[in-house]
């Protein structure tokens, strides 16, 4: 089994409360995308509950107008109406893709947390380079 797979099991082994272990996976599932970063919002009832953004090895505070555009205009927006994943290969190319003002994030894939056929979460991964984040890595990966 992958080492990383096997850190992300034990650490919700070891963490009963969403938060906690929101906070504590994400490093690890970023790390092993090889992503520059990435973000997990649990929802409830449509609403964002918990948002968490990381890098490889630290946490960033989200704000909520980020959050609310990303939601209605982005490509996390779009993975919700949509109820599947959504990979915006090249960001700067893509309309689901709401930049706020940040051209740092070349390629970016966000995946719906379902849980009895409701969305519970969405997990995002970003990387600077274009085409990073592709068909074969999400395929792969995730």
């Amino acid at each position: 089994m992958n080492d990383a797979l096997i850190d992300l099991l034990d650490l919700v082994a070891k963490h009963h409360d969403v938060a906690t272990m929101a906070t504590k996976a994400m490093p690890l599932m970023v790390n092993y995308l090889g992503a520059d970063n990435g973000s997990m919002l649990l929802l409830s009832q449509d609403r964002v509950v918990h948002k968490v953004l990381a890098t490889k090895e630290t946490f960033t505070q989200v704000s909520d107008h980020k959050v609310r555009t990303v939601i209605a205009e982005g490509l996390a927006g779009w993975v919700l109406q949509h109820r599947q994943g959504g990979l915006a290969s090249n960001t700067a190319v893509d309309a689901r893709w709401a930049s706020l003002g940040d051209t740092s994030i070349g390629s970016a894939l966000v995946v719906p947390m379902l849980s009895r056929n409701h969305i519970v979460g969405l997990l995002s991964f970003h990387h600077v380079q274009p085409g990073y984040l592709r068909e074969q890595i999400g395929r792969a990966h995730v």
